[in-house]
């Protein structure tokens, strides 16, 4: 028999069991999350579930997105609701080929028990209260998006699809099954997040939404939302040569923002999903 504090956890595992596994690693952060919320958010946003780690290369993957692009715990698709001490990941019906316990890890400790697994940001792992909210997670990414993708709540970072021009790179967030524009910027810490995970990929340059196609100076966003923040660097945007429409998030310095020319191109871009 399934004890009673597993039940609402074996409902929502249960549910999710039949969604097909996905390829690449999709990382949420922004609001902390139980880890039935975070499962939900998982299928209901990508048609996927937490994700499992199978093997210790997969592990550092992890490991680096959760020390190097989002501070803090993280969601892992683990739990043992169906029997005590027995995990698997959702919707897996074996024990794990691979795991990274923390010494001593998991203890079920405490009168409603431990069900479900986190990493932690040293790489391991260690058992927490399904009821408990992680400021992060691990979804599995859906076969549409790019092998290696990262995103937050709202945005995603396309790579590996080629170099595209700013327009290119609109034209695929609303075709390849985003359906929707390049992304906006709305706080220092979306931007901070965003920086680090084009740091993460290997990109020093990306393009953003960001545009004063429709009248010189006067900036907007793509998805057409309300610009309140914006992080140029000094001296930008300068529209040099008179066609410097678009913006960038680039690395001088670090993270800040260039208007840049519509026309040029680059291997990494942010879509809003």
């Amino acid at each position: 028999m399934v004890p009673s504090k597993s039940l609402a956890l074996v409902s929502a595992a249960a549910a999710l069991a039949s969604v097909s596994e996905a390829r690449a690693v999709f990382h949420k952060v922004s609001a902390a999350k139980t880890w039935t919320e975070a499962n939900q958010f998982c299928l209901d946003k990508y048609d996927t579930v937490l994700v499992g780690v199978t093997s210790a290369s997969e592990n550092a993957e992890y490991k680096g997105l959760t020390t190097n692009v989002y501070a803090g715990s993280s969601w892992l698709g683990l739990n043992d609701a169906l029997f005590e001490g027995v995990w698997n990941n959702v919707g897996g019906e074996s024990a794990l080929s691979y795991s990274n316990w923390y010494p001593g890890q998991p203890n079920d400790w405490g009168s409603a028990g431990q069900d479900c697994g986190y990493m932690q940001p040293d790489g391991s792992w260690a058992d927490h209260a399904s009821t408990t909210k992680m400021p992060g997670f691990f979804c599995q990414a859906p076969a549409w998006l790019p092998a290696s993708t990262i995103g937050g709540d709202d945005w995603v970072l396309v790579h590996g699809v080629g170099s595209k021009t700013w327009s290119d790179a609109q034209q695929y967030c609303a075709d390849v099954e985003f359906g929707s524009t390049l992304a906006s910027v709305h706080s220092s810490t979306q931007n901070t997040d965003m920086w680090n995970a084009m740091q993460n990929r290997g990109h020093n340059r990306a393009f953003i939404g960001l545009n004063d196609f429709s009248s010189e100076g006067t900036w907007v966003w793509s998805d057409g939302s309300s610009v309140g923040y914006t992080n140029f660097a000094s001296g930008q945007p300068d529209n040099y040569g008179g066609a410097q429409d678009v913006a960038v998030i680039w690395e001088k310095p670090a993270g800040t923002w260039d208007d840049d020319s519509s026309s040029k191109t680059y291997a990494a871009f942010f879509c809003k999903v």
